[in-house]
């Protein structure tokens, strides 16, 4: 259900009451309630005619607020759907790059007002071509959901692991310095490279050793955009890759 729908439903629901408001106050005003006013009194007849419209009203219309708080909760739901999507890549669950993006911003200028540390490590896989070339496309996406495995399960809470491209991923590390920052990366890359991956191939289950290269930044005061600090991440890794399956900070 959408908000255009849930609009519907109100519009409805308030024409329902609208009527049935109209309807009893000309039926029970016309017929009703002057023979009571004469029974009872004017001010006991306005109390009972009170009493009989709330009742009316209130029964007749707790289905539509039923339906009205189902219609919310779906539409919160979807909501919350809808911006998780938004968030994440869908092949590794990790956040992609849009949400990185915000983060990192966000970060370092928590990190200019405060003199917060932060820390960045930027990650891509060595011969990950020859992986799809080889096993096929899906021992590559296999590859793919297995290194955001383990760079969320090494991470902390509150990091956040991005897929930022095809077989690029990054950590961002709030109050972590740049030492901090490099043995991070260099225990992703043992990591990487020390458990083989279990690949699907036309031949069935296929063992792969795969390593990572990666480039290491942190927060510097001088620094005036967050893109400073992933541009010195992107030359370190590319320092890196020139013999792979190495850290390179900077």
């Amino acid at each position: 259900m959408d908000s255009e729908d849930l609009l519907r439903r109100l519009r409805r629901f308030q024409i329902f009451i609208g009527t049935l408001v109209v309807v009893l106050v000309i039926a029970t005003g016309d017929v009703v309630y002057p023979r009571l006013d004469q029974k009872i009194g004017m001010l006991a007849s306005d109390a009972v005619e009170a009493v009989v419209i709330f009742i009316i009203l209130y029964f007749a219309g707790r289905p539509q607020m039923r339906e009205l708080r189902r219609a919310i909760v779906e539409l919160d739901s979807l909501r919350n759907k809808f911006y998780s999507e938004s968030i994440h890549d869908v092949m590794s669950g990790l956040h992609n790059r849009r949400y990185f993006d915000e983060r990192l911003a966000g970060e370092f200028d928590r990190s200019r007002r405060y003199g917060q540390m932060l820390g960045l490590a930027v990650f891509d896989l060595d011969h990950f071509k020859a992986v799809n070339d080889e096993l096929g496309h899906a021992a590559g996406d296999a590859v793919i959901v297995e290194v955001g495995r383990r760079l969320t399960q090494r991470s902390r809470r509150h990091d956040v692991v991005a897929r930022i491209g095809g077989e690029e991923f990054a950590v961002l590390l709030p109050n972590v310095s740049a030492d901090a920052a490099r043995i991070f990366a260099e225990d992703i890359r043992r990591l990487i490279e020390s458990q083989p991956f279990e690949l699907p191939s036309p031949r069935g289950a296929e063992p792969r050793r795969l390593t990572v290269s990666a480039g290491v930044s942190a927060f510097k005061p001088d620094d005036e955009f967050d893109g400073a600090l992933l541009r010195r991440a992107d030359e370190a890794l590319y320092e890196a890759k020139r013999s792979r399956n190495a850290v390179v900070a900077r």
